[in-house]
């Protein structure tokens, strides 16, 4: 369970749950900002702008930032005119 760190001072469970806690088989994270849990739930870390704006090689900012180029790039492959088709 992946929750704001904010809210970790209310947090109850079950006993059941606390049990499965305390022997490994449930975890919960209490995070402060989104890219802790994304380093939570990627096990990547989520990286952190250098001073030219770019992400770490690598990390989970990086992937997505490649990503929308990628997708970016194919609609705009789609979107540019073709030749009228001539049989």
């Amino acid at each position: 369970m992946v929750l704001p760190r904010a809210n970790l001072e209310h947090l109850m469970l079950r006993q059941d749950v606390v049990d499965a806690a305390a022997a490994g088989r449930f975890h919960v994270w209490a995070v402060a900002t989104v890219d802790e849990a994304l380093e939570v739930l990627s096990g990547r870390p989520a990286g952190a702008r250098d001073a030219d704006g770019r992400w770490p090689e690598g990390s989970f900012n990086d992937r997505v930032q490649a990503r929308l180029a990628s997708l970016a790039e194919a609609a705009r492959a789609f979107a540019s005119p073709v030749a009228p088709f001539q049989p």
